[in-house]
């Protein structure tokens, strides 16, 4: 999809030119697979980059009311013309169409993975066979995969609406069955508008039921989940992926075709009304250009209103205007959309769909990256080469029959030679897939590399209930002396290079900072800006304290050069004369609070990752998976209110959602008495990073430093980066503290 990045939608499997060899009387429409060209390209854009086409996914809407149309139309047709509906010969049918292809699609899948990503092995298992049964829908929205989850390799997300349409064909014919036993009590008309009633009453539960604005974790945002047990459902999933709540267009495609039926137009008066047709099926065309132009699964403020309140309705109407025209026997529209490349590709889009996704994401490693425009091309050569190989050698043979030809020829005519390639090739498919299958069942479902590192990464952190209960300094300096968890305490200085240990001064002593934006990453074999023994919670009792400001950003990135600011050291006060009058005692210093830390840094999964590098050199960190800043408004007032923040703030968030100016200036307002806070930008390709990071850097001044992680990020050495391109591996994680720390000092 689903990915964000980004989630799939697949195409409706009943090709038109299936349709019209499965039943005679049914002529031929080129035109509707012309649509589906245009529909499964959407597709197919949309998942390379969402921002390339942001309602691509809608194309997933043009199928399901083209199967409805189609699939109600062949059974009204076989009825006619046998007083029956045969369901063994429909899903017979159903099966030599669907099966071939898909079944490669998991052979292959299987036999990659346990190659080349054995690690998502048992992650895959669930996919595969709820893949095969044709439940996938049910199972992401059980599971929790989430239709925009951009964190894993998911090469089988994609079969959600294949399962979609597989249970509608399920349950139709028997509702057919039904309704035509019983013809004489209805007419087509009262069958229609009892199917666009149901369908509207869908579309207004689920806008009733779409959970509005910004969606963060359970706890956080639980009016956009629905709990079952244990278990927290993302509302926006369910209504995205389901059977029912995804009716809608499948019932109004099956409502037109009882009253648009092509054999009859071309009989009946408005058949001469084919240029009123063309005109409305354009109008709908660009109505669905301008819907796919516009609306997004995921906003910048959530999950798209528009798109959940109606966005799916109007996209159904633009695609039955466009389907009545190609299907009136004057009309033009037909002709143009039936052109010859666009047929050929609208009779390939089952295996259009099934392919291009997990090569996708073979390509890009997990389902949130996009693709760059040549990785993309790569894509569609490899996704067109392997669907016009399933296409004549898999599914066409096994559709029509020939297939059984081809047995006949090799194993009863003299050709050893193919005798011996098929029998080779079996057995290295058995062999294959038997070795693919054993290590299946073997694989574990542990967690994916992101996962385990943040999991890593919270035995290093404190908890807000810590942090005011004043114990986060006493786990500071044991974690100091332990060192990171995950990441061992490497020496990043050179041995002729003595590492020295800055402390910031107190508020009222620090001088103005002279670059607040940090652009140039420092040096990373010298850390003297990280605080590396200071225990975090004692404040600075040297005679004079450097601190180092960091240079404007046109300081060559090799070189930390660095402003020394001395702060004059405290005199003695001249004790009295004898003849003057006796000294008044003066007040002892207040005691600093027990609940306040030196350095604090709160952040996101990010840091998260980070947390053991940042830990081992003396920081207190608060970090949470998926933490957005909206959401850390208050706990900056209660960690305010508790007298945690002491000398230096790092705040790291932006990474999971887009960040308003009202919620930045929430969280900054309890730190404007902090003598240093740090604001790091995002570096992620996300649509919201670009306006997260002008609002953060705008903050920028008096006691706010940015560091420009989105700037710095690309020049980090070394391996630096999981497969999303966002979270931390090593090498990254001590650049990252690096960072903070020369930014902090």
């Amino acid at each position: 999809m689903t990915t964000l990045g980004t989630t799939p939608a697949a195409p409706a499997p009943q090709s038109v030119a299936d349709a019209a060899s499965a039943r005679p009387h049914l002529r031929y429409l080129p035109g509707l697979d012309g649509l589906r060209a245009l529909a499964v390209m959407a597709v197919m854009v949309y998942h390379a980059d969402p921002d390339w086409l942001p309602g691509g996914f809608l194309g997933v809407e043009v199928f399901f009311v083209l199967s409805g149309y189609l699939i109600t139309l062949l059974l009204l047709v076989e009825y006619d013309d046998n007083g029956r509906i045969d369901l063994g010969r429909f899903w017979l049918r159903r099966a030599k169409r669907l099966l071939p292809a898909l079944f490669v699609l998991l052979f292959l899948v299987l036999v990659v993975t346990a190659a080349f990503r054995a690690e998502a092995l048992g992650r895959l298992r669930g996919d595969l066979i709820a893949g095969l049964t044709y439940v996938s829908n049910w199972y992401q929205i059980w599971t929790a995969q989430g239709y925009a989850a951009a964190g894993e390799f998911a090469p089988l997300r994609h079969l959600w609406s294949l399962a979609v349409e597989e249970q509608f064909y399920l349950v139709w014919p028997l509702v057919m069955i039904v309704l035509l036993r019983n013809r004489s009590s209805w007419s087509p008309a009262l069958v229609a508008a009892w199917l666009t009633t149901i369908a509207l009453l869908i579309t207004i539960g689920v806008g009733l039921l779409h959970h509005a604005g910004r969606i963060g974790e359970c706890a956080v945002t639980p009016d956009a989940y629905w709990s079952l047990g244990e278990r927290c459902l993302p509302i926006a999933d369910a209504l995205y992926l389901s059977t029912i709540t995804r009716a809608g267009g499948l019932l109004l495609g099956a409502a037109l075709a009882f009253l648009w039926r092509p054999d009859a137009l071309a009989r009946g008066p408005i058949r001469r009304h084919g240029l009123m047709l063309d005109v409305i099926g354009l109008m709908g065309l660009v109505t669905l250009g301008v819907l796919a132009w516009r609306l997004h699964f995921v906003t910048p403020d959530g999950a798209d209103d528009v798109l959940f309140r109606g966005g799916f309705w109007f996209t159904d109407i633009a695609t039955l205007v466009v389907i009545a025209a190609i299907a009136h026997p004057t009309a033009r529209l037909g002709r143009v959309l039936g052109l010859q490349p666009l047929r050929w590709i609208g009779t390939r889009s089952y295996g259009l769909y099934l392919f291009h996704w997990p090569i996708y994401q073979l390509i890009r490693r997990v389902a949130g990256n996009k693709l760059s425009l040549e990785q993309f091309a790569i894509a569609m050569v490899l996704t067109v080469f392997v669907t016009e190989l399933s296409y004549r050698f898999v599914e066409q043979p096994i559709r029509t029959g020939e297939w059984r030809s081809w047995m006949r020829r090799i194993w009863h005519q003299d050709e050893p030679t193919a005798r011996l390639v098929l029998g080779s090739a079996t057995v290295v498919c058995l062999i294959v897939g038997g070795l693919s299958v054993y290590r299946l069942q073997a694989a574990e479902a542990g967690p994916t590399a992101i996962e385990a590192g943040l999991a890593d990464g919270e035995h290093d952190t404190v908890s807000i209930d810590e942090l005011l209960a004043g114990s986060a300094g006493a786990d500071v300096a044991v974690r100091q002396q332990r060192g990171p968890t995950t990441v061992a305490a490497t020496p990043t200085t050179s041995p002729s290079t003595p590492t020295t240990t800055t402390v910031p001064p107190p508020a009222a002593e620090r001088e103005p900072v002279v670059a607040p934006v940090v652009t140039e990453a420092p040096d990373v074999a010298a850390p003297a800006a990280t605080p590396a023994t200071a225990p975090a919670a004692v404040a600075p009792t040297t005679p004079a304290t450097t601190v180092p400001a960091t240079t404007p950003a046109t300081t060559p990135a090799t070189t930390p050069a660095t402003t020394p600011v001395t702060t004059p050291a405290t005199t003695p006060t001249t004790a009295p004369p004898t003849t003057a009058a006796a000294p008044v005692e003066e007040a002892p210093p207040p005691e600093p609070s027990p609940t306040r830390v030196s350095q604090l840094a709160i952040g996101d999964s990010v840091m998260l990752g980070a947390a053991g590098v940042l830990a081992g050199r003396g920081w207190a960190v608060n970090a949470e998976v998926s933490r957005q800043m909206i959401d850390t408004v208050p706990l900056m007032q209660q960690l305010d209110d508790g007298g945690v923040f002491g000398d230096i703030v790092v705040i790291h968030l932006g990474t999971n959602g887009p960040i308003s100016a009202t919620s930045l200036d929430g969280v900054l307002a309890p730190v404007a008495d902090v003598a240093r806070v740090v604001l790091v930008t995002v570096f992620a390709d996300r649509n919201w990073a670009a306006s997260n990071n002008d609002l953060i850097r705008s903050r920028a001044g008096g006691n706010v430093v940015v560091v420009d992680w989105a700037a710095l990020a690309p020049q980090c050495p070394g391996d630096c980066f999981e497969d999303d391109a966002i979270h931390l591996r090593p090498d990254g994680r001590r650049y990252y503290a690096d960072l903070i720390g020369a930014a902090a000092a």
